[in-house]
């Protein structure tokens, strides 16, 4: 059966890579397969500029 965790921040420079990096190294050492995915661009509101996370 396959699961989804989305992890969403709560703000900017909150940390989110590096905790998202801590749990998919914690669900490997587990043995757990897994995919990532990160948007590469985010519409920002109020403007048509893509985010440059």
């Amino acid at each position: 059966m396959s699961r989804i965790i989305m992890l969403i921040p709560t703000g900017t420079s909150v940390g989110l890579t590096s905790v998202s990096l801590g749990v998919i190294r914690a669900m490997e050492r587990k043995g757990v397969r897994l995919s990532v995915f990160k948007p590469i661009a985010q519409p920002r509101a109020g403007g048509d500029a893509p985010d440059q996370t």
